[in-house]
C-alpha cells in the first residue's frame, strides 16, 4: 500500500534527518486556512485585549484514501476527527533552524 502525503500549507515543508541533511521537499498544492474573527474583550491593566474565535475551514480536500495531508497546527487541532491531518513538528528537539534562529524544516510530523 503506497502511502501518499500532500502539502497544504502556504509553504515547501522540508524534511531534514539527524544530521540536518535535507531529505524531502513537499511542495505546496494549495493552503488550507481557518476563518478566525477578532473578538474585543474587556481590558487588562488598561490594555486593549483581543481573543480569536475560529470558524470553517478553507481548502481543506476531504479525506482520500491512504493520504496524509500537511497543514497548519490551528487546522489539525480544530479538526481533531481528521486522523488524515498533519503538521511540522516545531519543537525544539525536531525543528531545524538556519543562523538566524528561522526554522528552516523539521525532523518529524505530528499526528
Amino acid at each position: 500500500m503506497e502511502i501518499k502525503v500532500r502539502n497544504f500549507t502556504a509553504h515547501p515543508i522540508l524534511i531534514f534527518d539527524n544530521e540536518n541533511r535535507l531529505i524531502k521537499t513537499y511542495a505546496s498544492e494549495g493552503t488550507a486556512r481557518i476563518k478566525k474573527e477578532f473578538v474585543e474583550r474587556p481590558p487588562i491593566d488598561g490594555v486593549r485585549t483581543i481573543s480569536s474565535d475560529f470558524g470553517e475551514i478553507d481548502g481543506l480536500p476531504e479525506k482520500e484514501p491512504n493520504t496524509y495531508l500537511i497543514v497548519s497546527w490551528v487546522v489539525k487541532n480544530s479538526r481533531r476527527d481528521r486522523i488524515d491531518l498533519i503538521c511540522p513538528a516545531t519543537d525544539p528537539l525536531n525543528a531545524v533552524c538556519g543562523p538566524d534562529g528561522k526554522i528552516l524544516g523539521t525532523r518529524a510530523f505530528r499526528m
